[in-house]
């Protein structure tokens, strides 16, 4: 991870766009993080969640430091050190997964253990499931008696071939006030090639000379279930599959040079999804905590109650221009306490650790390779 000097980077989109790089003032991430000490418990826990944050100043004023903004919430720098803290089983919710390295690779997750689950179902993948409608609640307690313990690099990303990813741009109140940009109408669409899709544990990479703005964004995803077209937003998260954790990497001088944020969203491995995808029956996307940590330092601590448009509003709006089909992938937004927009900026580089946390969810943890020749 670096740092970029002050005057690299900018309080809003005009002088993003003006810039493809930033001087030669960058020092190390490791020396920024020295004092910073990272307590050694996981971020979501039984704790209240995070409310809104009434007392800062109003939608569109110039950006400030994330000192400045993380007013209102318990700043924590915090870090995920066992394996079993990363999937956590919430009651009554199912956990799916796929094992790495399988040609049948659906598993079932619960309290840091997972079991195969294929042979139980004649079913290879998640994807299978959803599309064939099956309901593998029955025969997952069986499968989770021979479960054993989860360890890094057993699971890969819990969809293997999204139709297509679309994602919501400045979704969350914190995140507009920290951009400095207007508060959207409507939910501003953007989309992720397929080919952007990774799981966890596993590398981000980019090619090299390509990008030096590589960000992270923490974002919940939901995973649909049905055919989705014109659908009423009251009825939108019935035909939700599940939801899991996504990091909406993106190389902020590709995003804002180009004029449009096809490329720089769209680079291969640039978006992470896992570890696993909880089924949507009695999962409320709208009021989950969401954090990002990047070497075990606190960057975003938020819930998804700061969102703009609700996890329905974004489907119902959707599925009114396009239809949304079984497998299909929705990224929701990102809260306050990406790189680009802190002072100084930080960007990810070789040797860093990214991890996002989505309550209910569990951990989405990241190695950076950086760029790649």
């Amino acid at each position: 991870m670096t740092v970029a000097s002050r005057g690299g980077c900018c309080q809003g989109r005009a002088r993003i766009s003006s810039r493809n790089g930033f001087p030669s003032g960058v020092q190390s991430a490791r020396d920024v993080q020295a004092g910073r000490g990272a307590r050694e418990r996981p971020l979501v826990d039984d704790r209240e969640p995070v409310g809104h944050l009434t007392e800062r100043s109003q939608l569109g004023s110039p950006t400030r430091s994330t000192e400045t903004i993380a007013r209102g919430y318990e700043h924590r720098n915090e870090a995920i050190l066992d394996t079993s803290d990363r999937v956590r089983q919430p009651a009554g919710l199912m956990q799916l997964a796929h094992l790495a390295g399988s040609d049948t690779p659906l598993a079932v997750v619960a309290d840091g253990r997972v079991a195969p689950l294929a042979d139980r179902l004649g079913i290879a993948t998640v994807d299978e499931l959803i599309a064939g409608g099956v309901d593998a609640s029955a025969p997952a307690p069986a499968a989770l008696e021979d479960a054993e313990p989860l360890r890094p690099g057993m699971l890969a990303a819990p969809l293997q071939a999204p139709g297509n990813i679309a994602c919501v741009g400045l979704n969350y109140e914190d995140h507009i006030r920290e951009t400095g940009l207007d508060r959207p109408e409507r939910p501003l669409i953007f989309s992720k090639f397929t080919s952007t899709l990774t799981g966890p544990d596993a590398e981000i990479r980019w090619p090299a000379g390509l990008t030096e703005q590589v960000d992270w964004e923490a974002e919940l995803a939901v995973v649909i279930g049905r055919r989705m077209q014109r659908v009423a937003v009251q009825d939108a998260l019935s035909f939700a599959f599940g939801y899991t954790a996504a990091n909406d990497v993106s190389a902020r001088d590709l995003q804002f040079s180009d004029g449009q944020w096809i490329r720089g969203k769209s680079i291969d491995t640039f978006c992470p999804i896992g570890p696993v995808i909880v089924t949507a029956d009695g999962y409320d996307p709208d009021a989950k905590r969401i954090a990002s940590r990047v070497n075990g330092t606190a960057m975003q601590e938020s819930s998804t109650t700061e969102m703009v448009f609700s996890t329905a509003e974004i489907l119902s709006f959707l599925s009114q221009f396009t239809t949304l089909e079984p497998g299909d992938l929705v990224l929701t937004g990102t809260p306050w306490g990406v790189g680009a927009f802190r002072d100084p900026p930080i960007f990810l580089g070789a040797g860093d650790v990214v991890e996002v946390e989505v309550e209910g969810i569990g951990v989405l943890r990241n190695p950076v390779a950086g760029p790649m020749g």
